[in-house]
């Protein structure tokens, strides 16, 4: 339900994108459909499902050595409440180095999103605080924050950079 929804604060969206997952859905008339979540979301309350699709299964990779992935979310209570922002990041490292990366971003435009120019800037580096405060305004310039009763578009863009470096 959390991701059938749609909402752009939902707190799995993001680790799902983060973690490259692929949804599993069933139809009376058409079978099963495999979707890479990249291509489920579509807006707010929209997703790419069919009308009497299902959502049958989530299937996240497992991670590897070498891997690790983090979430973190800011809202304006400790549990059952919309992040005004989450991030969610994935990482591949070889020693210090930074083979591969994801971060995605929830609740913070019309969709959750991956923030590839962030992304760029860590592949092949060696992970660092300067290399990584880079990242984190890259991901927030990235946004095309909104604005609404819960938070500004300049104080959300500005949450992704925090909460971006948090997240490695």
């Amino acid at each position: 339900g959390n991701i059938c929804n749609a909402s752009p604060s939902a707190d799995t969206a993001s680790i799902l994108l983060a973690l490259d997952a692929t949804v599993t859905t069933v139809s009376g008339k058409d079978g099963n459909r495999d979707i890479k979540i990249t291509e489920f979301f579509k807006g707010v309350k929209k997703t790419c499902l069919e009308p009497g699709e299902l959502v049958t299964e989530i299937n996240i990779p497992e991670l590897k050595s070498g891997e690790g992935a983090a979430y973190f979310k800011h809202a304006v209570r400790k549990a059952m409440d919309l992040a005004i922002i989450g991030v969610a990041s994935w990482v591949k490292m070889d020693g210090k180095k930074i083979v591969d990366c994801r971060i995605a971003v929830g609740g913070a435009a019309t969709t959750p999103f991956r923030a590839k120019e962030a992304e760029q800037i860590l592949i092949g580096q060696e992970y660092s605080e300067a290399l990584l405060e880079k990242a984190a305004a890259a991901a927030a310039g990235a946004c095309k924050a909104i604005s609404d009763v819960r938070a500004s578009a300049e104080y959300r863009a500005d949450m992704v950079r925090v909460f971006t470096k948090r997240s490695f």
